[in-house]
């Protein structure tokens, strides 16, 4: 069994327990250094929504809003996220323009085909939706999937196929309007809840 967490209630240990679960996964050129990811924690919890069986980390999905600079470099293929730094990181504001980056939906091995990936993005379709309730709105969402698994999960939400990036990865895009009615954005919640 497992329990959903946000990253406030992430701890050192669980942490590292993610980055075990990237290196599992990821080929080394998207491997965050260990400074990185706990500074992204530390300033940013609110990018983690997380699953744990008792104190293990079982899997993870990693989201955040960045900034204009980060996300044109993402856009342009030539760099992954290892370009993002906590500080490249924002809070979603309702009076500025907003940049989603799907980083990473991760599930230990043994644990995959249980509904765990699922479970993490229909908690990011309550996010989103609490934000839009709000009046903050995303003008576009990216994500470099570089696994046969991410890209299935980027085209299953809708994302279109951008560019293939120096890097090894597929570059995915979802471009949304801002404010109201948006019904870009209700149907990427209908489809996150829908997994």
């Amino acid at each position: 069994m497992y329990t959903i967490i946000d990253g406030t209630e992430l701890n050192d240990k669980r942490l590292r327990q993610a980055l075990e679960l990237d290196r599992s996964v990821y080929p080394e050129n998207y491997l965050l250094d260990e400074a990185v990811v706990f500074g992204y924690w530390r300033e940013h919890p609110e990018i983690y929504i997380c699953a744990c069986d008792g104190d293990d980390l079982v899997a993870y999905l990693n989201v955040s809003c960045i900034d204009e600079r980060s996300y044109r470099k993402l856009c342009s293929g030539t760099e992954n996220d290892l370009c993002i730094r906590a500080e490249n990181i924002r809070v979603p504001d309702a009076n500025g323009v907003n940049y989603m980056y799907l980083s990473s939906v991760v599930v230990r091995r043994d644990r995959r085909k249980i509904g765990i990936a699922e479970k993490l993005l229909r908690v990011f379709a309550d996010r989103l939706e609490d934000l839009r309730d709000r009046g903050i709105y995303f003008s576009d969402m990216i994500a470099d999937a570089i696994s046969e698994h991410g890209k299935r999960i980027c085209r299953s939400l809708g994302m279109a196929e951008d560019i293939s990036t120096s890097c090894g990865g597929r570059l995915f895009r979802y471009p949304m309007k801002v404010g109201e009615p948006n019904e870009k954005l209700d149907m990427l919640l209908l489809k996150l809840r829908r997994r």
